[in-house]
Order: C-alpha cells, then structure tokens, then sequence
C-alpha cells in the first residue's frame, strides 16, 4: 500500500497524471481494461484525481464529473476509458442498463467512484484509491493507493518523480 498527502488540487492532479501513465502502459501490455475504484467521502477529490488522470491520458475539452449521468466515456487513441459515479445506483443490477457490458474486453481504464453500490457484478478491481480529507488542512488531501503489487511499485516511483513525496509504503 501505498499513502502520502496531497497537499492542494494541483497536487491530486497531478496524482491522477502518474496514475494514468502507470495504467496505460499496463493496459497496452495485459490487452484488457484495468479496473480502478475510487473511494472518499463526499468532497474528498475523487473526480479532481479522474481528471488529472483523463488530462494525462489525453482527453482534451470539458470532463465532467459523472454525477448525474452515472457514465462517461472517452476515447484516447485505442484505449477505451470509462468514468462511472455509482453513487446514485441502488445496486448491482442497475449495471445493465448502463452499456458497460463490452468495456472489458478491451484495452483500456474503468475508473469507478462510489464501487460498494456495484462491486458485486465487477471483477476484482487491479487497484484501490481512497482519499480522505485531512483534519484541521481543508486543502490537503490523503491517498492510499493498493492493488496489484507490480502497479504499485510502479505508481510509487511515478508518485515520487512527480514531486508527490510517498510518506510511507508498506507491503501488500
């Protein structure tokens, strides 16, 4: 596992851009989607995380959080990248009616806030980001970041080169 803080939004950001080169190499490599679940409280970054990630992944013009329409897709080059706010689905079995049934298949990144409400009808996710606002620091941000260890060991040093200091690691 993988924590450190992120002080302020550009740091969550930019967080996102390491994860998202991280994965779509690795998505290239396994010729399938990679399964992420985001989770925080209310407020606690997660979107701002998916767009430094779809930013990096080379999504341009407006990303908007998935909150009303539940899914929003795009396309960078081959990968297909999914963005899903399951907030809002009483369970598993709404996943149906939401045209993700061939997302898999392909290469590509599934990033899904709020995963408890569908977790039942998905496969293992590959990682778990969690984020967490810290006390007291309105702007600052916790991460922790688990999942396949080579992707973790991975993202570390991404963290790391990208000015994120990995204030601890443990082993998984």
């Amino acid at each position: 596992m993988i924590t450190t803080t992120l002080v302020d939004e550009q740091r969550t950001r930019r967080a996102g851009a390491s994860l998202a080169t991280i994965l779509m190499a690795a998505t290239r490599v396994q010729g399938r989607a990679l399964l992420v679940f985001i989770r925080g409280e209310l407020g606690a970054g997660k979107s701002t995380l998916v767009r430094g990630l779809l930013r990096q992944a080379g999504v341009v013009g407006v990303i908007p959080s998935p909150t009303y329409s539940l899914v929003e897709f795009y396309r960078a080059g081959q990968l297909a990248l999914l963005h899903m706010d399951a907030y809002r689905l009483a369970d598993a079995t709404e996943l149906d009616y939401l045209g993700i049934d061939g997302v898999f298949a392909e290469p590509g990144i599934v990033l899904i806030e709020w995963p408890d409400h569908v977790a039942a009808a998905l496969p293992a996710p590959d990682l778990e980001v969690h984020l967490a606002h810290v006390d007291q620091r309105p702007d600052e941000r916790q991460i922790a970041i688990f999942g396949n260890p080579d992707l973790c060991a991975q993202i570390d040093a991404a963290l790391t080169r990208s000015d994120i200091p990995v204030a601890q690691q443990t082993p998984t």
